[in-house]
């Protein structure tokens, strides 16, 4: 089970935020709780799954999004913050547990929310593949790619931040690294050329094609990118498991059993709380509206014939979305909205494939480490997605949204005057991406302490752009 952020416990957060019941003094999370469905399959007045906003309590402002951001869950370290398990998981525009093979076009850049619409051109979308990387057509990456076996591209291809290569890089046609490269084996192929240094072992072979403003002979070691063991996994299952009797259903009168067959469309409105469902099996059309900071536990399937469709209400909403099962999908998948996409964060642990038809609209963040992603059509995601395998069938784009990085900002940790996360520590996973050192979160003297993609700069752990 993965660790986030255990200096959790010496902050003086909330381990658990209240929301006032909607309508009541003082509730900022926006109205119009509850749900509306044309099935009879929708919300009863009161809930067996119990509430942990009865009494009306203050929030401390997590509603208002002033606060303390959600807690989603509890580990052995202690509770888990949503903002820290968002900037944790989602350092990549694209990271996979398996080999990545494509034999279309690839291509990321990245964009900040915070600071206005997506525009074409930003560097950023960095891709992580725990085994090999393979495409046979293009690729233009905007940020670095990692690789924890080998990089084997043919055809022309652009990564404009580094690489970074756990064993050989060999390549059948044109190669742009844009920074540095480090190669843990051999680099040769028809054309390569790395505008920075190039570091590889002293053993290692550098083939004639390939030109690098320097060669620096070195150790290199390239650790798997991406927290696929099981281990590192984010418990999705437990968080729901302790939510299905802690949560705010009362507050909106949603039973748990609302939605395990709802024959008509369902528009499920949802102010600021945490909310529990057995599971979600719909026949038409399923649309999710979060109006305030907010999260969903599904304990079993999500599954839907028709559309199913996040939107945010407001400037201050954001969904964390927690499937204990498989999201089985026969419809359009619209999640979440490209102008804010660090906002919807999607945590499945099934391992059921996530099979999607036609032009796919991914608008925020997927985290599905046991499940393949297959798109049947062009793939276009506005935030980051983290699978176990991608299988395409057309153009992929990646458009980073990396506010998701200082979404843990709102959970109140104590901080250095140099803005540095303070408390105890495993990894850097545990000091918001920073680096950790003999259990203590600290600066940076190395990329090796950052969290991949993230490299040390005086002392600080930064996202590169290309």
């Amino acid at each position: 089970m993965r660790r986030i952020n255990g200096l959790l416990l010496a902050v003086a957060c909330v381990t658990r935020c209240q929301c006032q019941t909607p309508g009541a003094e003082g509730h900022d999370g926006g109205g119009g709780g509850g749900a509306s469905s044309s099935s009879g399959g929708g919300t009863a007045s009161s809930s067996s799954g119990g509430s942990s906003s009865s009494g009306g309590g203050t929030d401390g402002g997590f509603c208002s999004g002033t606060g303390p951001s959600l807690i989603v869950g509890q580990t052995d370290a202690g509770s888990v913050c949503s903002g820290d398990l968002a900037q944790s998981t989602f350092r990549f525009g694209l990271c996979t547990c398996e080999d990545v093979a494509l034999a279309s076009v690839l291509t990321t850049d990245g964009y900040d929310s915070s600071q206005g619409a997506y525009q074409p051109g930003q560097g950023g979308g960095s891709v992580g593949v725990n085994g090999t990387y393979r495409n046979l057509a293009v690729s233009d990456i905007g940020g670095s790619l990692y690789a924890g076996v080998d990089v084997r591209p043919i055809g022309d291809h652009d990564f404009r931040g580094q690489l970074r290569v756990g064993g050989s890089a060999a390549a059948a046609g044109d190669i742009h690294v844009f920074r540095d490269a480090y190669v843990a084996g051999n680099i040769q192929g028809i054309r390569w050329i790395v505008d920075g240094a190039l570091h590889v072992p002293a053993a290692s072979t550098v083939g004639l094609a390939v030109s690098a403003d320097s060669t620096v002979r070195e150790p290199v070691s390239v650790a798997p990118p991406c927290a696929c063991a099981d281990a590192d996994l984010v418990d999705v299952t437990g968080f729901i498991a302790a939510h299905r009797n802690d949560n705010d259903n009362a507050a909106i009168g949603l039973q748990p059993d609302a939605y395990t067959n709802a024959i008509g469309s369902v528009d499920l409105a949802l102010p600021c709380g945490r909310y529990f469902v057995d599971t979600i099996n719909a026949k038409a059309e399923f649309v999710i509206r979060a109006s305030g900071r907010t999260a969903l536990y599904v304990a079993g399937d999500l599954a839907t014939l028709g559309v199913f469709r996040v939107e945010l209400e407001n400037a201050g909403a954001e969904l964390d979305l927690f499937v204990g099962g498989n999201l089985v999908l026969a419809g359009v998948l619209d999640l979440g909205d490209e102008a804010v996409a660090s906002r919807v964060r999607t945590y499945v642990a099934g391992d059921g494939n996530i099979a999607l038809g036609g032009d796919l609209h991914l608008g925020g963040n997927l985290y599905a480490p046991r499940a393949k992603l297959i798109a049947a059509g062009p793939l276009v995601v506005f935030g980051a997605v983290f699978v176990k395998k991608l299988v395409e069938a057309g153009v992929v784009e990646v458009h980073y949204d990396r506010d998701v990085l200082t979404a843990g900002d709102s959970c109140d940790h104590p901080r250095t005057d140099a803005g540095l996360p303070v408390g105890d520590c495993r990894t850097c996973e545990d000091c918001g991406n920073q680096a950790c050192h003999g259990g203590t979160c600290g600066a940076c003297g190395a990329d090796a302490e950052c969290c991949a993609p993230l490299v040390c700069l005086s002392g600080r752990c930064v996202l590169i752009d290309g």
